[in-house]
């Protein structure tokens, strides 16, 4: 993969695409895919010679046909054919498996309520498929369960939002779903086609982290390219705008910390929490550090460059008084946080 990116990464520097990096994360197969795309016409029954069923039989299963014949009922639809299994401890079970024109296995279902297969029925009124195996024991099921063992695939493109802010990174989520989709994913955008990794096995996600982009609109998407008209190619795609941003730092002057705030140019800012001192009163933020001009809320507005507005702090002062016990007063006086405190004269009481 890094040798795909190394090929991609000059021409994107064009764009200041700054950096990519793109993440399989796998999950674990699926027998039954998602799909709602159903293939020509309608399915039909075929008798297949036994000798000719394919390689790759799901794990625990046999070829058991008409009482043990040289044929087999099989379903075609469309370029898919379904072979129709037995359990090799010959429970009362049958399992319908889905294979391509080259004879991949797609998908597989395992049906209760009889083995050992000797007919199948199409009912193109309700369509049902009804497997009609020993003793004349039935399973029916609708064709949709038919439809949802090909590997169909769907791609779709999602971003963590839909507006950023410049130097914010971009989070886009390729999402490839289909039981072992064997075509290729490309990840399409102005900056031409990348292709990403597709998974060994079930569903895959991509991570892409997208930096460095300038404020406009950008059309990020995805497509499948399939390899059979089983696997036909989707496509997706979404619209990110960018926004020019600005960072307001606050500069807290040895009181409790506050994050900085970035946004988007020309918008008002919500007025963080106010730190605190110890010894001191918050008494708001200023563009400068001479505090000669208050920052206010309401009013102003991010400016197209990073800034850091100040806290400015009032000393606390404390005042204190003196009791004399009868003697001459005291004066009471006031003292800053911090400073200490001036022993005053001492008073005077008669006969003391």
């Amino acid at each position: 993969m890094s040798k795909i990116l190394n090929k991609y990464m000059k021409p994107l520097k064009w764009f200041a695409f700054a950096f990519i990096c793109v993440v399989a994360l796998l999950g674990a197969p699926d027998k039954v895919a998602n799909a709602s795309i159903l293939p020509p016409g309608n399915p039909e029954v075929i008798e297949m010679v036994k000798g000719d069923v394919p390689a790759n039989i799901p794990p625990g299963k046999k070829t058991v046909c008409q009482n043990d014949s040289n044929m087999c009922p099989t379903v075609q639809w469309g370029r898919a054919t379904y072979w129709i299994y037995s359990d090799i401890n010959n429970d009362y079970t049958m399992t319908v498996a889905a294979y391509n024109s080259s004879g991949a296995l797609l998908g597989y279902k395992t049906f209760s309520g009889a083995r050992y297969i000797n007919k199948i029925t199409l009912n193109e009124t309700d369509r049902t498929v009804t497997l009609i195996g020993q003793d004349n024991n039935e399973i029916s099921f609708n064709w949709d369960e038919l439809v949802k063992l090909l590997a169909v695939t769907r791609t779709t493109v999602s971003a963590t939002k839909s507006t950023f802010l410049t130097g914010e990174t971009v989070h886009v989520t390729f999402k490839v779903d289909g039981y072992k989709p064997s075509g290729s994913v490309m990840m399409k955008s102005q900056w031409g086609d990348i292709p990403l990794p597709l998974p060994y096995d079930g569903s895959g996600i991509y991570l892409v982290q997208l930096m460095g982009l300038s404020a406009g609109n950008y059309t990020i998407g995805a497509e499948y390219l399939g390899n059979d008209d089983l696997e036909p190619s989707t496509a997706d795609s979404i619209t990110i705008t960018v926004v020019s941003g600005s960072t307001v730092s606050f500069d807290v002057d040895g009181g409790t910390s506050v994050d900085p705030i970035r946004e988007e140019v020309g918008k008002l800012i919500i007025k963080p929490t106010s730190p605190t001192k110890s010894g001191y009163a918050f008494a708001g933020w200023y563009k400068d550090a001479q505090f000669s001009q208050a920052w206010d809320f309401g009013v102003d507005t991010v400016p197209g460059n990073n800034i850091t507005l100040y806290a400015k702090w009032d000393i606390n002062q404390y005042k204190v008084n003196y009791d004399s016990n009868g003697g001459s007063a005291v004066v009471s006086e006031t003292v800053e946080y911090g400073k200490k405190v001036v022993e005053p004269a001492a008073p005077t009481k008669s006969g003391y």
